[in-house]
């Protein structure tokens, strides 16, 4: 039985919102799975064209700061020029929290301001469908089934994708939001790859169901809602003969929209009874649900809006929202500060309250779900005139409504700020019938300053201060990239995204997200852990699987056990068996994995998705796209991956005494470096390639241009350089190129392809820009190597780009310019850009021990004062010397690194950090620096 471990959650209060920045509940008592309370706060320049706060696109606010618990974070909102407004949301009670806004004027005019607060409640569909059903019925929703089976089984049956149950999708025209049939296999980024049939199309798909009986029918009828699989183009009908509850052949019409077929059944006893449908062909069918009825009587499903008009109270006094605009004149009830706004929502149990503590207030309406349908200049001025948010100006533009939903616009105005000075607004946010007691100002900031002295800070040592705004910046950009509702295995979760246009899971990029909150949040590391490994009774899917299948989540495992002291790392062992789930998949050894199809032993995974390397534009994958010959060709990077993989998960194994994984991983690695070795290495070009493989499976030789040029000279191969399965003479040729300007290293770091290439483009997402995530595989790649100056350098060149960027525009875009050096593409990306946290913190960080992947850290502890500190290291791969990274106190004025009482070499690359050389022969031991 696998040991179940407790992990820390994110709380029900946090920076969830999918559209607008602002603080978001999720409500305790709902009636609709998913829904979520958003309250968005918009601070602008009266009269000015500032955009509101939205998520996806650059609206001028920048995430500042965070706790690493959530209670506490704020966003910056520049204004103009030389004036911004800080927004903070800080807990005071378990439901309350204190909005605090900051109007900060460093400019030499005054300046007019409103502050906006929108209220909504936010449903994960528009409507849904609800069924009225008999007095005397069983209902059985169709994604309850015991048993569901394809006659042609699915690479995916066990790694379904988005964490879904087997052939379960999400899609507000079915009760309860969800059917089933096989979407996976239309919509899946690996469709284009394999070909299936829907469900029911092909004879022997096959949907068992259990119906419990608590009465008897006299004479029962079967009702099936169904409908035709999504991409259909013309109406069918599919066949099935049903067996147990009843026996026959079930013609199933399946049109456009859902629809009822309905067939009798006779008496039935009460218990337990199966229901079995085996397809014998047709068009294919996608099921809502079945229901049991007498005979004359029948369900009725019916479609619903939610109502997103809350019902509200001013003090007591009812706000009739239908009498103001855009409904009507004027709301006749204006609130004051210190008044209460109480806010019902019909399918909530409990309201929301907002205490503002601004005085010249209005409320407002905005029949809408966007806040662009608002006239950008009405909602930066709080006259009464301006109140009908959505009226254009002139007949040339009509009245726009592009979303359904309703805000509710509390707007506070003559908030006047001169040169030098700042001006600060308060209001309480809570849910619940207690209304909080009020608040002075005093008592506010007094809340405020308890609530930010929470917020993760870096703190880095004198040489790393100038590094610390643009770190700051992507740490709360990295904690507040936070969304709900994302569904893992059918229940709504809170999840972090590596970028809130990414409405999803994703893969490899949440391992780099768990990475980075290693320096920023241990706890919220661990909940991106537990999310992504599956555990080993899960019968839907190995891990969680969305987007490029890289296993970085494995290395954020290997790093948190790392970063653990003794206790802690045995804890940790409840992972253990869930990251070789993980594994034994990616290696095509579990679970129906079909990444080894081939003789050579090699890997792919264009099976799962088209990305393999997650890098989406790199030439090699481009041209296995075009070609179509993705079930011929293995990357060098997914084996290259493996091994690593099974190095880390083999020292774990040994720790924790698993003698028999211990061998069997060392078995997968000499499979796959002998592949790697024989089959893709390219003396030519001095870079592995893509391995192209016959219809046998057979290797042929690797994939190339029409010029003849290996189509894989870039990143992915150089990757078993850090598999670390390289002889000395390819080392070096990789370590060349990645040294080469006119190669891959450039001003901003390492290109993700060969500059020198013949498919080399200046311009394109991955393929002409340095991303870090890669990045930092090379990093710990060389510290393996003892390359301690190029590590750095890697580092360096990462940090100081950075800044560059991010103190100019205060944005963490996903990738920079090789030409340029700026950023580009999404503004508040975090998950692929943690490496600058990991790096500020290797070199900058006291207390921090950084290491290849080839050590594993059994124990560190450090003195009081970070003069000193105790290593407990074992070596797990590599023949050469390493370099291990100590950083300490800056005053520390020990140089001297030993084990064994042998003395080590050692280096301070500059005050406080030692860098220990490790010799080829080093084994294992306990390592004193100081």
């Amino acid at each position: 039985m696998e040991n179940r471990r407790q992990v820390q959650k994110p709380p029900a209060w946090g920076p969830y919102s999918k559209k607008y920045m602002g603080l978001s509940h999720i409500p305790g008592r709902s009636s609709v799975r998913g829904a979520r309370f958003d309250c968005v706060v918009f601070p602008t320049v009266a009269s000015s064209g500032v955009p509101a706060p939205n998520v996806t696109v650059p609206s001028h606010y920048h995430p500042w700061e965070c706790a690493p618990d959530l209670s506490y974070f704020s966003y910056r909102y520049d204004l103009e020029a030389e004036f911004y407004a800080d927004v903070s949301f800080s807990q005071v009670e378990k439901d309350c929290y204190l909005i605090r806004t900051e109007f900060v004027n460093q400019s030499s005019l005054s300046q007019n301001c409103v502050l906006n607060y929108f209220m909504a409640m936010e449903y994960p569909f528009p409507e849904e469908v609800s069924v009225r059903l008999p007095e005397h019925s069983v209902l059985v929703d169709a994604t309850c089934y015991d048993e569901y089976t394809y006659a042609s089984p699915r690479p995916w049956d066990k790694l379904n994708p988005d964490a879904a149950k087997k052939g379960v999708f999400q899609d507000p025209a079915f009760t309860g939001g969800q059917g089933l049939g096989d979407r996976a296999s239309l919509f899946g980024s690996h469709a284009g790859v394999r070909s299936f049939r829907p469900f029911g199309a092909q004879e022997g798909d096959c949907v068992r169901y259990t119906l419990r009986i608590e009465q008897p029918f006299q004479q029962a009828v079967l009702h099936l809602r169904v409908r035709r699989p999504l991409l259909a183009k013309e109406d069918g009908h599919s066949c099935f003969e049903a067996s147990g509850l009843f026996s026959g052949d079930l013609k199933l019409p399946a049109g456009a929209e859902p629809q009822v077929v309905s067939f009798p059944v006779g008496a039935l006893e009460a218990g337990d009874h199966t229901l079995t449908l085996r397809a014998k062909g047709g068009a294919g069918v996608e099921l809502d649900c079945l229901v049991l009825s007498e005979e004359g009587e029948a369900p009725v499903f019916e479609r619903r809006a939610f109502e997103r008009k809350p019902a509200v109270t001013c003090a007591g006094r009812p706000v009739e929202l239908d009498q103001y605009p855009p409904y009507g004149r004027a709301c006749p009830v204006q609130p004051v500060a210190g008044e209460t706004l109480l806010y019902r929502y019909e399918d909530v149990k409990e309201p929301y309250g907002l205490i503002p503590y601004s005085h010249t207030l209005r409320l407002r309406n905005l029949p809408s779900g966007s806040l662009e349908d608002a006239l950008i200049t009405r909602l930066s001025n709080g006259d009464r005139t301006y109140d009908d948010l959505c009226a254009p100006f002139t007949f040339s533009f009509s009245r726009k409504r592009s979303d359904p939903g309703f805000y509710h616009n509390l707007v506070a105005s003559a908030i006047f700020v001169h040169p030098g000075e700042s001006m600060t607004e308060y209001a309480l946010l809570f849910t619940g019938e207690e209304i909080p007691s009020g608040m002075t100002p005093a008592e506010c900031e007094q809340a405020y300053k308890a609530a930010r002295a929470k917020a993760a800070r870096l703190s880095y040592s004198p040489a790393g201060k100038p590094f610390e705004l643009s770190g700051s910046i992507l740490e709360a950009t990295l904690m507040t990239n936070a969304v709900y509702p994302i569904l893992i295995h059918g229940e709504p979760v809170v999840h972090f995204t590596p970028g809130k246009r990414w409405d999803s899971l994703y893969t490899w990029d949440s391992g780099f997200t768990g990475l980075g909150m290693l320096e920023a949040s241990p706890a919220l590391a661990e909940y991106v852990l537990d999310s992504y490994l599956a555990h080993t009774d899960n019968p839907d899917y190995a891990y969680v699987q969305h987007g490029s299948p890289v296993p970085v989540v494995l290395f954020l495992y290997y790093e948190l056990f790392c970063r653990s002291d003794g206790a802690e790392k045995e804890r940790l062992r409840s992972y253990y068996p869930r990251a070789k789930r993980m594994y034994d998949f990616l290696a095509g050894a579990a679970d129906g994995s079909t990444t080894s199809p081939y003789r050579s032993g090699l890997t792919h995974t264009f099976d799962y998705f088209y990305n393999s390397s997650g890098m989406d534009d790199y030439p090699a994958q481009v041209l296995t796209h075009r070609l179509g010959i993705e079930r011929r060709v293995a990357p060098a990077l997914c084996a290259s991956m493996l091994i690593r993989s099974a190095r880390m998960l083999g020292a774990l194994a040994g720790y924790y005494g698993i003698s028999e994984d211990v061998e069997s991983y060392g078995q997968d690695i000499a499979r796959l470096s002998d592949a790697l070795q024989r089959f893709a290495w390219d003396e030519e070009s001095g870079y592995y390639g893509y391995t192209l493989h016959d219809e046998k499976g057979d290797p042929c030789g690797i994939l190339r241009t029409e010029s003849g040029e290996n189509a894989n000279k870039g990143l992915d191969g150089a990757y078993p350089l850090m598999a670390g399965i390289c002889t000395p003479k390819q080392r070096e040729r990789l370590l060349g190129h990645l040294k080469n300007k006119q190669e891959l290293w450039s001003a901003v770091g390492i290109s993700a392809v060969d500059q020198s290439s013949g498919y080399y483009e200046e311009n394109g997402y991955w393929n002409g820009n340095v991303w870090f995530a890669h990045q930092w595989f090379y990093f710990k790649t060389l510290l393996d190597l003892g390359e301690a100056d190029f590590a750095f350098e890697v580092a360096d060149t990462a940090l100081q780009a950075w800044k560059r960027e991010v103190d100019h525009s205060h944005y963490t875009f996903e990738f920079l310019n090789i030409a340029t050096g700026r950023g580009g593409w999404f503004h508040h990306f975090a998950g692929l850009s943690t490496p600058i946290l990991l790096w500020g913190a290797a070199y900058y960080k006291p207390g921090r021990v950084t290491c290849g992947f080839d050590m594993l850290v059994e124990r560190q502890e450090f003195s009081q004062d970070k003069r000193s500190c105790l290593l407990r290291l074992r070596r797990v791969g590599g023949q050469t010397a390493s370099t291990v990274v100590a950083v300490l106190s800056p005053e520390a004025d020990g140089r001297t690194a030993r084990c064994a009482g042998e003395s080590l070499p050692l280096r301070m690359r500059m005050p406080g950090v030692a860098e220990i050389t490790l010799p080829a022969g080093f084994t294992e031991g306990e390592i004193e620096i100081g």
